[in-house]
């Protein structure tokens, strides 16, 4: 069976870890010709889609990248933004609806440990458990595949994932971080 992803949601894009490590790889990726499919950030932050933009345009200059301007605007074609609380049922709702009938998302999770319980909490009654993405959860430390399951009460790290150090299969792409 072929899993490849076709939309990657980030949750915390506008978080530390995106700015220094997501957005830059996210723009190798387009750089490389491998992203060729939506990205949608969500964050609390009261940003629209081109805050986001701009957002990822900081990330690239700070992290001294050297921007071709095709490659950014390729990459910013592909951005779109949820604002919201992992708490409300509304902002799942809302990512649904950017999902524009994507069936094999990965969802990528740059929030921090203690918001954990409260988006599983948030997420499980939603749609998601039942779209067959990809749930990721990253750590300093390390990272951790999240696997959703309606029928668990907790979230289950697995043992070994298709994840090594700082590489995360996406569709036909490693995504690094």
């Amino acid at each position: 069976m072929n899993m490849v992803s076709d939309c990657l949601v980030l949750f915390g894009i506008s978080g530390d870890l995106a700015h220094k490590k997501l957005f830059p790889a996210l723009y190798d990726l387009t750089a490389d010709n491998h992203l060729d499919f939506p990205v949608v950030g969500v964050a609390a932050s009261p940003w629209d889609d081109e805050q986001l933009r701009d957002h990822a345009r900081a990330s690239l200059k700070d992290a001294g990248k050297n921007i071709d301007e095709d490659v950014f605007s390729r990459l910013a074609a592909n951005l779109c933004y949820v604002e919201g609380d992992y708490r409300n049922k509304a902002t799942y709702q809302a990512i649904v609806k950017r999902l524009q009938g994507r069936t094999r998302p990965v969802f990528y999770l740059a929030i921090p440990r203690a918001c954990l319980t409260m988006w599983w909490r948030a997420c499980l009654p939603s749609s998601f458990t039942s779209r067959g993405g990809s749930w990721w959860r990253s750590r300093s430390d390390a990272t951790v595949q999240v696997r959703l399951n309606s029928t668990k009460s907790s979230i289950v790290p697995s043992q070994k994932s298709k994840c090594s150090g700082s590489t995360i299969s996406l569709g036909r792409m490693p995504f690094r971080i």
